[in-house]
């Protein structure tokens, strides 16, 4: 569970970041991020109850590793969505730099790659 955890703090660190926000709302996608970032401060709270009542040597049930189970490969596949988003996000700003790069070379004259821009 401790890996679970720690993977859900990743997430929500990631979801605090200034510049996947502003990618995800040019993207259109502010309010999934909004919902995302409200379940991830949800399941992080369960964990760190979980997680107490393990550091208290209370055991958990059945129902509580079942919901844990489950709940670590939301996580797991919410840090692979944001791990996307992250690589896709900096694909975009190469692709943006490169364009920049390139208009200040040839001012006035189109080539392929400002075309594409």
């Amino acid at each position: 569970m401790d890996l679970a955890l720690s993977t859900v703090q990743t997430v929500f660190a990631a979801l605090q970041c200034s510049q996947l926000k502003e990618v995800l709302s040019v993207w259109g996608l502010k309010s999934d991020l909004e919902r995302l970032d409200s379940t991830v401060k949800t399941i992080r709270a369960v964990f760190c109850t979980f997680h107490r009542k393990q550091a208290q040597g209370i055991e958990l049930n059945e129902k509580e590793l079942d919901f844990i189970e489950r709940i670590q490969d939301v996580v797991y596949d919410a840090d692979d969505l944001l791990d996307e988003f992250a690589t896709l996000a900096a694909q975009q700003q190469q692709q943006l730099q490169n364009c920049k790069k390139e208009e200040r070379r040839s001012p006035g004259v189109f080539t392929s790659t400002a075309r594409l821009c």
